[in-house]
């Protein structure tokens, strides 16, 4: 089960890294992503953006003990922490496989509990196996832990009590990505639409205010009944190889060309892109995004630099 820790508890400086889990900080040296933000920002806005610090905390499983193994999340969180580390990141957590067990996550959860800011910005990302089931008579998504057995539940967390202790987080912006099979049971309700979203080179005034405020956002790779998958093709799974293309390099993606991608930016590209890959081996996938803030409209936005 996932656990709820107080937030004002005692935490190290920085997470050290052990054989379970593996943490990337940010050289001295190295630009911090809002450094690079500012930078970016200055041509479009004016007013350096108000981020503080970026955290990530990164979870792949492939090696089970009793389930069926998965080659993708190995390297799927292998290329999520490349990514953030080079967007700017001050530290950026990793637990794989055998590591990722009720206990070795517990340590994580706390640190990050305590130490995330209101200033700060924080992404948790999965990969792995997901599982269906009812909890009471709700329809109830879990994430197996390393050490499942087929059939139960009694060493997963269920995907709403991941989301809900997310919420909580003190982080001015919070981003979600859960890649497993039937994660749109993460959370009840509609997901966003994938329009196209307003122009920021038109409104300036509207991307300052996406940093100003607060957001929180859950994406998924698909919905309550569809199963993610992975292969060579994509170096792992296809829906975060399309999550970081969308993000690095696919031109579309960066609507405005302004080098700054927005969440409700990537989602009016993602779906669409998901679900072409998808076709090829005869497949459906399609991506949610669905919005955490308490009134279901976040007035900020996790963004993004290329």
């Amino acid at each position: 089960m996932w656990l709820e820790w107080p937030a004002a508890r005692r935490y190290q400086p920085q997470m050290l890294e052990t054989k379970a889990v593996r943490v990337q900080t940010k050289a001295a040296t190295k630009p911090s992503f809002g450094d690079t933000l500012a930078q970016v920002w200055s041509g479009v806005v004016g007013p350096k953006p108000s981020y503080h610090k970026s955290y990530a905390l990164l979870v792949g499983i492939g090696k089970y003990r009793h389930l069926s193994p998965l080659s993708s999340p190995e390297m799927d969180v292998t290329k999520m922490a490349g990514y953030l580390s080079a967007q700017g990141f001050d530290e950026v957590v990793a637990l794989t496989d055998e590591s990722v067990t009720a206990k070795t996550l517990e340590f994580p959860q706390k640190y990050f509990t305590a130490k995330i800011q209101a200033d700060d910005r924080f992404i948790f990302y999965y990969s792995g196996h997901g599982v269906s089931g009812v909890r009471g008579t709700v329809a109830t998504g879990y994430l197996p832990l390393v050490d499942e057995e087929r059939g139960k539940n009694d060493h997963s967390i269920p995907m709403n009590d991941l989301v809900k202790w997310m919420s909580g987080l003190s982080a001015k912006h919070l981003l979600i990505i859960l890649d497993s099979c039937f994660s749109g049971l993460a959370v009840q309700g509609l997901e966003m639409k994938s329009d196209t979203p307003y122009d920021l080179k038109a409104d300036p005034e509207a991307l300052s205010r996406l940093s100003r405020q607060p957001s929180r956002y859950l994406l998924m790779a698909g919905n309550e009944r569809q199963e993610s998958f992975g292969d060579k093709r994509w170096n792992g799974s296809l829906f975060t190889e399309q999550v970081l293309k969308g993000l690095q390099t696919a031109p579309d993606a960066d609507m405005h060309r302004d080098r700054i991608i927005t969440m409700r930016e990537l989602y009016a590209w993602l779906p669409e892109a998901v679900s072409r890959e998808a076709q090829k081996v005869h497949r459906e996938l399609t991506p949610l995004l669905k919005d955490l803030s308490p009134n279901g409209v976040s007035e900020g936005d996790f963004v993004f630099v290329r």
